[in-house]
């Protein structure tokens, strides 16, 4: 009797010890296909974390989801806990869905970023489209308000026509130092990006406009033939400095932006 309790003692424990073993086997393997379908999804949103295809960061369940766009069809999130280790993926392709998490056992998580870098990547997205938009509004207003200014110097020989070509220079940059100036009211989050740029953009603009006017001044008498060539002249001074002014602005507001985006690379590295 004491015999057969003993067996059934030692098959009771056997049946434990594999039920052990298989439940350890299938919580590992469990573990590696996730953690091998993160690795996938974390491929397929390309090496750089801060591309274009990010589109924004949601914050749930104290974690940070970045998700990307690969297509327009086609989606990939990835989603990193407190510690900066992706936990979570999902990948989005029209109504199909695959999701791998290792919430449940973050150490066993292999790719890690940098907190820093995912506290910076929602005041980026904030203000980047901001920043940009007049970055762009800059360029596109004051360019064309420089260009027309050579306009002034291909009539200087006709006086009527001077006056012309310098009431259309003085018209334009007062319309695109206003454009410039709504713009950036509009999107002052912009000025963490740009600083003092855009006020800089509108204040050329102004000096354009005053050197166009002073010229008009200096022509509008017919017969006073020295100092229509002095305002023309001094006219043609203001607008070699402007046009100097112009591309060195353009410099600088492309080395604002390549800045901050570079500076928050160096957050992920």
């Amino acid at each position: 009797m004491r015999g057969r309790l003993f067996a059934g003692a030692a098959v009771i424990l056997l049946f434990a010890v594999g039920a052990i073993a298989l439940g350890r086997w299938e919580r590992s393997h469990a573990i590696d296909a996730n953690r091998s379908g993160i690795a996938r999804a974390r491929s397929e949103a390309g090496p750089d974390l801060l591309s274009g295809r990010l589109v924004s960061v949601i914050s749930a369940d104290g974690l940070a989801c970045t998700q990307y766009r690969l297509q327009p069809s086609l989606g990939i999130s990835l989603c990193w806990d407190g510690s900066g280790h992706l936990v979570e993926a999902a990948r989005f392709d029209g109504n199909r869905t695959k999701r791998w998490s290792l919430a449940y056992s973050p150490s066993a998580a292999t790719i890690h970023t940098p907190v820093g870098f995912l506290a910076a990547l929602t005041p980026y997205l904030a203000v980047r489209p901001k920043a940009l938009a007049v970055a762009a509004a800059l360029r596109n207003n004051l360019t064309p308000c420089l260009q027309l200014t050579k306009q002034v110097l291909r009539h200087r020989a006709e006086r009527l026509l001077v006056l012309v070509a310098a009431r259309r220079v003085a018209d334009s940059c007062s319309n695109a130092q206003a454009l410039m100036t709504v713009a950036t009211r509009q999107a002052p989050e912009a000025k963490a990006w740009l600083g003092t740029l855009p006020r800089r953009f509108v204040r050329l603009a102004a000096d354009v406009v005053y050197a166009a006017e002073r010229l008009s001044l200096g022509f509008r008498h017919p017969h006073a033939i020295p100092k229509q060539r002095s305002a023309l002249a001094v006219y043609r001074e203001r607008r070699k400095s402007a046009i100097a002014r112009g591309v060195s602005l353009r410099r600088e507001l492309k080395q604002a932006i390549v800045l901050q985006v570079e500076s928050v690379h160096a957050l992920e590295r």
